[in-house]
């Protein structure tokens, strides 16, 4: 996906139906959403976007935490996480959350 169509996507309200996608059952949907929050999540522009979006950060490091979850949904969740790192206010986000090793390898660095 390029920045052209990822930007386009950005305006509009997919990654607020995403994350809402993230919350309910159904694994095939649940996947899908994952999926495209993981492709939007690989430019900064949109990590900052994802992390503005009420309750994306918690959804989807529940859905991490979850062992009730689908594997591949669990696993690009977490990739997204990753790419969600890359700024400051997601990884605050993250370790208000329960996920503290991005804050922690920040500190360690001495970022």
């Amino acid at each position: 996906m390029n920045l052209f169509f990822q930007e386009a996507i950005g305006e509009t309200d997919a990654i607020r139906r995403c994350i809402k996608c993230l919350s309910r059952d159904g694994s095939k949907e649940k996947e899908e959403a994952s999926l495209l929050l993981y492709e939007l999540s690989k430019f900064q522009p949109m990590c900052e976007k994802i992390g503005l979006e009420t309750g994306a950060i918690l959804v989807l490091v529940g859905t991490v935490s979850s062992s009730a979850d689908n594997p591949v949904t669990v696993r690009i969740a977490e990739q997204t996480l990753d790419n969600l790192e890359i700024c400051d206010q997601n990884v605050r986000q993250m370790a208000e959350n329960g996920r503290l090793k991005p804050l922690l390898s920040r500190l360690q660095e001495g970022m």
